[in-house]
């Protein structure tokens, strides 16, 4: 992964968060379809927690990739560690 062109290990990497934001925001659509043939009221309900919702979902994603990616660093150094002993 360190050598290589670095825009297909990046598409790569990529390609699975977006299907998963991509899903979330389909499930949000369909989600939205129903509750609109209960009544106006329920939809804007559910129309006004979406951005709130939403940016929650995105900033959980954020951390844990961020959590994942400091895990693997922390653990490769802490390996280097014991080979170079």
């Amino acid at each position: 992964m360190t050598e290589g062109p670095v825009g297909p290990s990046l598409i790569r990497l990529a390609v699975p968060m977006i299907f998963g934001l991509v899903s979330i925001m389909l499930f949000n659509l369909v989600d939205t379809f129903y509750i609109s043939l209960i009544g106006a009221r329920e939809l804007v309900a559910i129309s006004f927690t979406f951005p709130v919702t939403f940016t929650l979902m995105s900033f959980s994603f954020g951390i844990g990739i961020g959590a994942a990616a400091l895990f693997h660093v922390l653990s490769v150094k802490e390996i280097s560690t014991e080979s170079s002993d």
